[in-house]
């Protein structure tokens, strides 16, 4: 993701395990863009960076691969800085795989594997205060299929490409909303 901060300001460094980091932008080396960079975050060798959001939102969605949601303000997440501590009670064997920054009235769009697009607003979703409960159904899953994707709404097209190098463009009107579920 790619979102505007400024210097005095944090970012949310969300894990597959559903852990989170808060990470201060000024404690960032300021270098040129072929430096490799310097270790910032203290992730256990098992763990992976999946998401990044910015503290400054209004809230953010965390959504899991087995289609799992969780709608918190980012104030609600504790998280050390530097070190993962719990986000997400993700359930056995699923993993978090993205984290979208949104604001009060907002749409989200979560797209499977399979091709599958659900356009759900966020209102009605009540946001959790707890960092290390779980989350509720955001989307249902074919068997086999899995969520490999999440954003946020905005007006204009939508640009869809598949892991093969097939591509369309779809007016985002032409997607319906539908309620959490996909009902």
């Amino acid at each position: 993701p790619v979102f505007e901060t400024d210097s005095e300001s944090e970012i949310l460094c969300f894990t597959a395990d559903g852990q989170i980091a808060r990470l201060r932008i000024n404690e960032l080396p300021l270098s040129s863009r072929t430096v490799r960079g310097a270790k910032a975050l203290q992730f256990a060798r098992n763990q992976e960076l999946v998401a990044l959001a910015p503290a400054t939102a209004e809230f953010v969605l965390l959504v899991t691969e087995g289609g799992e949601i969780k709608r918190c303000a980012p104030d609600s997440l504790s998280g050390s800085h530097g070190t993962p501590t719990p986000a997400f009670g993700l359930p056995d064997g699923d993993r978090l795989i993205a984290a979208v920054a949104h604001a009060e009235g907002a749409e989200i769009l979560i797209a499977t594997a399979a091709g599958k697009v659900l356009r759900t607003a966020m209102k009605p979703i009540r946001p959790v205060k707890s960092a290390s409960a779980g989350g509720v159904l955001g989307i249902k899953l074919a068997p086999g299929d899995r969520v490999i994707g999440a954003c946020a709404v905005t007006p204009g097209d939508l640009y869809v490409a598949h892991e093969s190098g097939f591509g369309k463009r779809v007016a985002i009107d032409d997607i319906p909303t539908k309620g959490r579920g996909g009902g």
